[in-house]
C-alpha cells in the first residue's frame, strides 16, 4: 500500500475565522478498500450537510500519492520554510519545495485553519510517527504542520491500522483520547 494522505477542507470563506474548538474524530480502518470507503461517505455526508445547512458546498482535496511521503507538510506548507508562517494572504508560492515539483502555489493555514470540517485520510506505517506526534501532541521541533491544523466544527482522521499503530489509547477501530 502507498503513503497516501488526502486533506479534505470545507471552506465557508465568507467566515474567515480562525477557531479550534471543534472536535476531533479518529477512525481507525482495516484496508485500503476501508479508506476508499470512508473517505466517500465522509465527502457526501458534508456535502448533503453543508448543502442542507448553508446552501452551497465547496471542498479542497489535496492528494499526495508519491509526493508525499510523511506528513511534514499539509498542502505545500513544509517544515521549515517560510511559507507555513503566512499569515496575510490566502494563497502562496513556494520556488524551492523539498518535495518534486520545486515550483508550487499552497493555500494557507488562514484558508485551511477556517475550515467547518477538515478530514484527513493517511494509509502506511511510514505515517504512524507522524500520526502519533500530531494527535497525542507529542512536542517536536519544528512543529509539524499538521499538527497546526484546527477547525470550528471537526476534524476528522481517517487511518489505516499501519498508520494509526503508535497512537496513544487506540485498540482495535477505536481511540479514546
Amino acid at each position: 500500500m502507498s503513503s497516501v494522505l488526502f486533506l479534505v477542507v470545507v471552506l465557508a470563506i465568507s467566515s474567515l475565522a480562525l477557531a479550534s474548538s471543534g472536535r476531533i474524530t479518529i477512525v481507525k480502518l482495516v484496508s485500503e478498500e476501508d479508506v476508499d470507503m470512508a473517505l466517500a461517505n465522509y465527502t457526501a455526508n458534508l456535502s448533503e450537510k453543508s448543502i442542507k445547512d448553508k446552501g452551497s458546498f465547496s471542498i479542497v482535496l489535496s492528494a499526495g500519492g508519491t509526493l508525499i511521503y510523511t506528513l511534514s507538510h499539509i498542502a505545500s506548507l513544509f517544515p521549515n520554510r517560510p511559507q507555513r508562517y503566512e499569515k496575510k494572504r490566502w494563497v502562496t508560492y513556494i520556488t524551492d519545495s523539498p518535495k518534486p515539483p520545486p515550483p508550487r502555489i499552497t493555500l494557507t493555514f488562514l484558508v485551511i485553519n477556517s475550515a467547518a470540517y477538515i478530514g484527513m485520510v493517511v494509509t502506511d506505517k511510514e505515517e504512524a510517527n507522524a500520526v502519533h506526534v500530531a494527535i497525542d501532541h507529542i512536542v517536536v521541533s519544528p512543529t509539524l504542520p499538521c499538527a497546526e491544523v484546527t477547525v470550528a466544527e471537526e476534524l476528522t482522521w481517517l487511518l489505516d491500522k499501519d498508520a494509526a499503530s503508535k497512537l496513544d489509547g487506540c485498540d482495535n477501530n477505536i481511540c479514546l483520547l
